[in-house]
């Protein structure tokens, strides 16, 4: 789930795009960006999802103690930088994916393989 001024950040700077102008190299800097942005981001995340469920109703009946500390989760992290670091997240892979698409449609345009190579196609109706 996305908050809500993440989904209109994204809104926005999804309908600037421009439909058929992927190349490799932005394709490579926004790989790189995202791989930094996570390397922060992901054991922030953990820790919540961790924090969250030590918490667990049930698991106060138990008695059992927290390993986590809240200062080690997203609670108490800039919220304006993190929706940005997420969004970002979220447009890089955006392009990257996009990327891929598009290099998998041209790989296969001239193909002679029939319907044969329908299978390793990507198909843009299948979720």
């Amino acid at each position: 789930m996305l908050t809500t001024s993440i989904k209109n950040t994204l809104r926005k700077k999804l309908s600037f795009e421009s439909k058929n102008d992927y190349n490799r190299d932005v394709a490579s800097d926004w790989s790189s960006l995202m791989q930094i942005t996570l390397e922060w981001l992901v054991p922030l995340a953990q820790n919540m999802i961790k924090w969250h469920s030590e918490r667990n109703f049930e698991k106060q009946m138990m008695g059992s103690g927290g390993n986590v500390l809240l200062v080690n989760t997203l609670h108490y992290a800039d919220q304006e930088k993190s929706e940005d670091a997420i969004t970002d997240l979220v447009l890089g892979l955006h392009y990257v994916s996009r990327f891929g698409r598009e290099i998998n449609s041209k790989a296969f345009m001239g193909s002679t393989c029939d319907t044969g190579c329908d299978d390793y196609l990507f198909h843009d109706n299948i979720v």
